[in-house]
C-alpha cells in the first residue's frame, strides 16, 4: 500500500493550481523585467545612488552585515529547529 494515494488523473483543482503557478510566475517575471529595465535606464537615480554608496563605503560594519545576512538568516532557522527538536526529546523523556 502506497504512502499517499495518487491524485485523481485531471483533477479540476490540480489544473487551476498549476494554472495560477503559471501565472504568477509569468507576471513576476514579467515585474522584475520591468523593474530591471526602469533602473537600467533611469540617470536621475545616479545622484541618488552615489550618496548611498558613499555612505555604505563609510560604513564598513553595515556591509559587512549586509553581505553577511543569509548566513545569519540559516543560522537562525537552524537554531529553531534545534530548539524544537530539543523540545520534542524533553517531552518524550517526560512521557
Amino acid at each position: 500500500m502506497p504512502d499517499h494515494p495518487a491524485p485523481h488523473a485531471g483533477a479540476p483543482h490540480s489544473l487551476r493550481r498549476w494554472g495560477a503557478f503559471v501565472a504568477l510566475t509569468v507576471g513576476s517575471a514579467a515585474l522584475a523585467a520591468a523593474l530591471y529595465a526602469v533602473v537600467l535606464h533611469t540617470d536621475a537615480l545616479d545622484p541618488a545612488l552615489a550618496v548611498f554608496y558613499r555612505w555604505l563605503c563609510a560604513h564598513p560594519v553595515v556591509t559587512g552585515l549586509m553581505a553577511f545576512s543569509p548566513l545569519f538568516a540559516v543560522m537562525l532557522v537552524g537554531w529553531g529547529y534545534a530548539e524544537r527538536a530539543r523540545r520534542r526529546r524533553k517531552q518524550l523523556a517526560d512521557h
